[in-house]
């Protein structure tokens, strides 16, 4: 109602406000080291920076709550906390990547505002889903053959200038290629299918040497197959391969192996293999639990620190705390989309939606568990946090596809809702032409079968002549006897054919609806006054059984009867 939608509003701002201010904070203190240190023009490039990105995130919530006032604002909120952190992070690592990076985000911004409606409008989009698969293969084909060589993989190729990794945009299409194969069925033959083109996917990038963008495609893979069949026995079979592919790529790969020993014991090769990832320990231990503050730190001795390890810099000038709070709204951010996208009606967007939440889980615990040693590394990067161009422009689309996927869920539960109400007048309309009918035309409701009751005051007026002929064969003695011949003639009378007459004479309407609310309650609920009533109910049985079943053969058996009786009588 209006309170839900006010509370949601309320919890949406100040999520907003928060943000913002801690945003505004972190520039304030990156602005205060610089001057501290004395570089005056690094302290006037962070505070211009920082104002741009500030303004530019709050111009863009303004424009998604106004455009799209059904989005998931929990969503758009838990997205800006972590751009703002960033931006403070890689203004305070390196500026120059924090201004490109934020040229990029721009432009991201900028084209994720369509994203939505297209979501949202498009509906022949559940047919692009073998286009999206052959684009993603050729695209990385393209990357196989002719891309750039990045730490012993081939992840990126240049083009005007721009160098790009098109396996993280890929993972979108990725998700819709799936999910166009699975939406309709996903019988035994559809899962084949849709794991055999997977496969090759997943194969292109094995060989390209982007295992741990492998082990992302196999993910989501796997995720996207449970929810389009329910099956755990899938998730099983897909765990076992993957352990497989797993020590297969061990065997083949000397860098994996490498990093295997490493996460084991970094600590026997300190000073080269096992540098990077003691450093990056070094470095969250060293901030403790409040942190050193902005600039006090040293994270730059970290190598590739913006990259792959952007988690142990903020630990280490932010504190374990904030590095807390932040896997805090990480894991918010992945329960949203995974309950947003469990409950979305349409099979389609269920099942690319678990794809894309899935990929954002899967590619947050792999940064952050290679950089605390929990798991060995990957060299993938923090979505939204990290530097890296490619990386942000494709979680900035999978955020306004899941945004578009929101707006479907919302569509759908209006149509839901509307279709309750119609369906309750449906039901109530032919209940009151009922009455209606029943109203106008009781008598019908009589003759339907053998045992229909009586009416209640006709049941009471015979109950009266009966105690009146009581009275008579008193006072008359054996005149009585005569009396009560006349007396059975009139009463079979009025209980034969003029029931209809003293029907519509004595019982209203309203009586007659009374009746059949009196007879459709329970046991409970029932007054005094009807359950006296109910003893008139058994006698009606009893004579309808009489005067229905038996009608004919009574009244001959009783005339006879009387008849010898009145025979027998002295004569006055």
């Amino acid at each position: 109602g209006r309170k839900d939608e006010d509370g949601r509003n309320g919890i949406f701002h100040v999520l907003e406000f928060i943000t913002i201010l801690l945003f505004l904070s972190g520039v304030t203190d990156l602005a205060l080291a610089h001057s501290y240190a004395g570089d005056d023009v690094a302290m006037r490039n962070v505070i211009l920076l920082g104002i741009a990105e500030a303004a530019g995130l709050f111009a863009f919530a303004r424009l998604m709550y106004h455009f799209y006032p059904e989005m998931n604002r929990l969503l758009l909120a838990d997205m800006e906390f972590m751009l703002c952190i960033g931006f403070v992070v890689l203004m305070r690592l390196n500026y120059r990547h924090a201004l490109r990076q934020y040229i990029i985000i721009a432009a991201g911004l900028a084209v994720s505002m369509f994203i939505p409606w297209l979501i949202h409008r498009i509906k022949p989009i559940r047919k692009t889903g073998w286009i999206c698969g052959v684009a993603g293969v050729a695209a990385l084909l393209v990357v196989y053959i002719h891309g750039s060589i990045t730490n012993g993989a081939k992840l990126s190729m240049k083009i005007c200038g721009l160098t790009f990794q098109p396996s993280e945009i890929i993972k979108i299409l990725f998700a819709f290629f799936i999910a166009g194969i699975l939406y309709k069925s996903a019988g035994f033959i559809k899962i084949v299918i849709a794991t055999a083109c997977a496969s090759a996917l997943i194969l292109i990038l094995t060989i390209s040497r982007d295992l741990g963008m492998a082990l992302i495609y196999s993910v989501m893979l796997i995720a996207m197959i449970y929810m389009a069949s329910g099956k755990i026995r899938y998730v099983l079979i897909g765990t076992g391969a993957g352990a497989g592919a797993a020590v297969a790529a061990y065997n083949l790969f000397s860098h994996v192996r490498v990093r295997f020993n490493v996460w084991m014991d970094p600590w026997t090769d300190i000073d080269n293999t096992g540098y990077q990832l003691t450093q990056s320990l070094f470095a969250i231990g060293t901030g403790n639990w409040f942190g050193m503050g902005i600039g006090r730190g040293k994270p730059t001795t970290i190598p590739d620190v913006e990259d792959d390890f952007i988690f142990s810099a903020i630990s280490e000038e932010s504190g374990l705390i904030f590095g807390i709070i932040l896997i805090l709204v990480c894991l918010n951010l992945l329960i949203t989309m995974l309950l947003m996208v469990g409950r979305v009606q349409d099979s389609f967007f269920r099942i690319a939606g678990m794809g894309m939440a899935v990929c954002y889980g899967i590619q947050t615990v792999l940064t952050i568990g290679g950089g605390t040693m929990f798991i060995p590394l990957t060299g993938v990067t923090l979505p939204l946090v990290s530097n890296g161009g490619s990386s942000a422009m494709a979680t900035l689309l999978l955020f306004a596809v899941l945004q578009g996927i929101s707006l479907i869920r919302m569509d759908e539960i209006y149509e839901g809702t509307s279709h309750l109400k119609n369906e309750k007048v449906k039901k109530e309309k032919p209940e009151k032409k009922e009455k209606t009918e029943n109203k106008e035309k009781p008598e019908k409701k009589e003759k339907t079968g053998k045992k229909n009751k009586e009416p209640r005051e006709s049941k009471r007026r015979t109950g009266a002549g009966a105690a009146t002929n009581e009275e008579s064969h008193a006072e008359a003695g054996n005149e009585g006897a005569y009396r009560e011949e006349s007396e059975y003639e009139e009463d079979t009378s009025y209980a034969g054919d003029a029931d209809d007459v003293e029907y519509d004479e004595e019982v209203s309407d309203e009586e007659f609806i009374d009746e059949e609310d009196d007879e459709e309650l329970s046991d409970e609920d029932r007054d005094p006054e009807a359950e006296a009533d109910t003893d008139y109910d058994d006698e009606d049985e009893y004579e309808d059984d009489d005067e229905y079943e038996e009608d004919d053969e009574y009244e001959d058996d009783e005339y006879d009867e009387l008849m010898a009786k009145k025979a027998q009588l002295p004569k006055t």
